[in-house]
């Protein structure tokens, strides 16, 4: 319980830091979250926090391959695209 409740505070530390505008502490604690994790769901969300600090870092290239290297964006964003041309 005391593990999660540090998790929490360590995540919400990192979105206060995304919000305002510290994109570099932010998406490093974003990385040390996911170094964390096991669940790919988890990662996943990370990751994308990961792209948008790396957006207003304005390193678009390195946040697309941030999301392109998770496969449970990749899997989402397939089934998404088919969806939408079927």
């Amino acid at each position: 319980m005391m593990q999660t409740r540090k998790l929490a505070e360590r995540l919400e530390l990192a979105f206060n830091q995304r919000r305002v505008g510290n994109y570099s502490e932010a998406l490093n604690e974003f990385e040390n979250l996911e170094t964390q994790s096991k669940n790919s769901q988890d990662i996943a969300a990370l990751r994308f926090f990961q792209a948008t600090c790396l957006t207003g870092m304005g390193n678009i290239d390195e946040a697309l391959h941030r999301i392109v290297a998770c496969p449970m964006f990749c899997t989402s964003w397939i089934v998404s695209v088919a969806q939408r041309t079927s």
